[in-house]
């Protein structure tokens, strides 16, 4: 949702830029999103593993649970397949968000339009709904002499995004005052009109393999190991494309100049450019043991173990700015009277030559040094069964972190004003960057009911952010946020299609995919 309105987060960026002037036209143009998702990542492989809070107990039989608790296989007595599947649907939301969008446009031009001003609002388009489908395939076989072994296949996040922005235009106004009360008194008007193209696309998936093994050592025991191969892709893409030009007019001034006018040698494009691509493979294992200590209880205990990989590819990041432009100029300067010496302006024509009025400064940002972690647990669990009843209490003790760790060279060159000698000097530097983006979870409490064929659950998962090398507007490193708390819940229930066929649904889960069905069939 957050970039729905890239009209909006431009039409605010130009309500900072010219607060004290005014826009005579807006057009917002068309804008197309659509908006594709599916993350399992906290809510388990299955339908019927959610149902249960997603927990490591072995009163779970579902082949999934290789996955959560190879152990858990040694008990299994019955070879299992199982598919799980989410309905693929989209929704257009273009008429829900049209009032919200109008308000926001007159929200964020309210204090820059003219009394006259041409405003159009933006057509838009919003499609977003759930990729689904086949989301897990498990397959558990038995009744081997080295103990039973499963394999499972899933993809626990998804997410597909791509936007078209067009025929966005603006024109703003300025008119500025000279030499007042003197004989060569003037008006200077400065008009900047803008046209955007915006094309952006963005692709972030993981999938999952796992091969695991289990083997009861006697009727209360058992052990297992599994092996997790992930494959994690992120990839990304911005086009934006502004064209447009200065007039500057008023006294002895007139000068024009163009954006992307291939007839200059100077850099005078306000173009942006994104491109990020990064792939690779994740491997981690697990480690578990089941105890049934009774027919009534049972005890469960996974070990997780973290990962961590440099994924292979590229980012390049391209952004221009006006280096002649003041972006929070002072009309009335500091001691707010209009007219005086400190008054500020959006561009100080004097001190210039026509071309700087659209030099623009480029930063570049490189980097192939992208690392992602993902953190391990040590999960317990207890179970207590008393006939159609089941209660499950489970604790996650997490280590490691959930985080992209990047390094990436920022080069940055352009035209900089010396204030002491009212002059543009030429700059160029290079600084080596280091970001930490993610969470650090810290604890993971799960508790879940069921009876007869009816479940209940709900998860609590207790987390820190990590921003480290984020910087706030002020500059300022971020400071990140403690004990964040995510709940959640969920309700479904299970029954037999056919004597060797079972069907679980989350009737109610949050976060979840919607609709999420898991058909088990014994042979």
């Amino acid at each position: 949702m957050k970039r729905y309105v890239i009209l909006v987060i431009i039409a605010l960026c130009l309500s900072l830029l010219f607060s004290d002037n005014q826009i005579t036209k807006f057009n917002g143009g068309k804008h197309q999103l659509n908006l594709y998702f599916y993350n399992s990542f906290l809510s388990g492989l299955t339908a019927r593993s959610r149902n249960f809070g997603n927990s490591v107990s072995s009163v779970v039989v579902d082949p999934s649970m290789n996955v959560l608790n190879p152990a858990a296989l040694g008990f299994m007595d019955k070879s299992m397949i199982a598919i799980d599947a989410a309905p693929g649907f989209s929704f257009n939301l273009s008429s829900f968000l049209k009032d919200a969008v109008n308000d926001a446009v007159d929200s964020a031009i309210e204090d820059t339009e003219s009394p006259n001003i041409e405003k159009i609002y933006p057509k838009l388009e919003m499609n977003a709904g759930q990729s689904g489908l086949l989301n897990n395939v498990s397959v558990t076989h038995t009744g081997l002499a080295m103990g039973n072994i499963g394999f499972t296949w899933y993809r626990p996040f998804y997410l597909d995004m791509n936007f078209l922005g067009n025929s966005i235009e603006f024109v703003v106004e300025d008119s500025v005052l000279k030499d007042v009360g003197q004989e060569t008194e003037y008006t200077e008007k400065t008009v900047l009109p803008l046209s955007i193209e915006l094309l952006a696309n963005s692709v972030f998936s993981m999938q999952t393999a796992n091969i695991s093994w289990g083997k009861s050592l006697n009727e209360k025991v058992s052990v297992g190991a599994g092996l997790n191969v992930n494959r994690l892709t992120i990839e990304s893409g911005l086009d934006a494309k502004i064209g447009g030009f200065i007039r500057q007019y008023g006294g002895d001034t007139d000068i024009n100049v163009a954006f992307d006018d291939p007839n200059v040698v100077y850099r005078n494009t306000m173009n942006d450019t994104i491109r990020v691509d990064f792939n690779n493979n994740l491997v981690s294992s697990n480690f578990a043991i089941s105890w049934h200590v009774s027919p009534k209880f049972y005890f469960d205990l996974v070990f997780n173990a973290p990962m961590n990989t440099k994924l292979n590819g590229d980012l390049y990041i391209v952004q221009h700015t006006l280096g002649a432009l003041k972006m929070s100029y002072e009309k009335d300067g500091e001691d707010g009277i209009p007219g005086t010496d400190d008054d500020e302006e959006m561009f100080d024509v004097e001190l210039l030559k026509p071309s700087q009025i659209a030099y623009t400064n480029r930063t570049v940002y490189l980097s192939d040094d992208l690392k992602v972690n993902i953190p391990g647990n040590l999960a317990l669990a207890t179970t207590y069964i008393n006939k159609d009843f089941k209660f499950i209490f489970s604790l996650e003790i997490p280590f490691g972190e959930l985080s992209l760790d990047y390094k990436c060279d920022r080069y940055r060159d352009g035209q900089k004003k010396n204030i002491e000698e009212n002059t543009f000097e030429a700059y160029a530097d290079t600084t080596r960057l280091h970001y930490k983006v993610g969470v650090k979870p810290k604890q993971n409490i799960k508790l879940a009911a069921g009876w007869k064929n009816f479940a209940f659950s709900t998860q609590i998962f207790i987390m820190d952010q990590i921003a480290d090398g984020l910087k706030d507007d002020d500059g300022l490193p971020v400071k990140p946020m403690k004990n964040i708390i995510i709940p959640t819940i969920a309700v479904g229930t299970g029954f037999n299609i056919t004597k060797n066929t079972l069907m679980d649904i989350n009737i109610v889960a949050l976060p979840n995919p919607f609709l999420r069905t898991s058909f088990t069939w014994n042979f």
